[in-house]
């Protein structure tokens, strides 16, 4: 394995601990963990609000707002189907009894500063 290579499965790895922290983070319905795995000046593109979500700040009010649909609260644990990483590259294909979404992520220094969200609830 070259150094490269070596590196590249590293970052990856890296990036999936964030993405797994993040997601026992959803748990807790707590804004402000959930918030802390984003930057500053996150950017965050989902299906759930018409328009980006630029910054923590915007971000917080929307987690508070989506914390009320209960298909995105329920107390099950999701089932993941995909779970891939290449460096800082994510993306998750996962669903539970209310929900199926996908989600990608850019992931620098330990923090979401990118991730784009399409979230279908299946009784919608």
């Amino acid at each position: 394995m070259s150094n490269n290579q070596a590196e590249l499965d590293a970052l990856s790895r890296q990036t999936i601990e964030v993405m797994e922290r993040h997601a026992a983070a959803m748990h807790s319905r707590d804004v402000d963990i959930i918030a802390a795995d984003y930057s500053d000046d996150t950017i965050v593109m989902t299906t759930l609000f018409p328009e980006p979500l630029v910054g923590k700040d915007m971000l917080k009010a929307a987690i508070a707002e989506a914390m009320k649909i209960p298909p995105i609260t329920a107390e099950e644990d999701p089932v993941f189907h995909r779970k891939q990483a290449v460096g800082e590259y994510g993306y998750l294909v996962f669903e539970n009894s209310g929900l199926t979404g996908t989600e990608t992520y850019l992931i620098r220094n330990g923090k979401i500063v990118f991730e784009s969200a399409t979230i279908t609830l299946k009784d919608a």
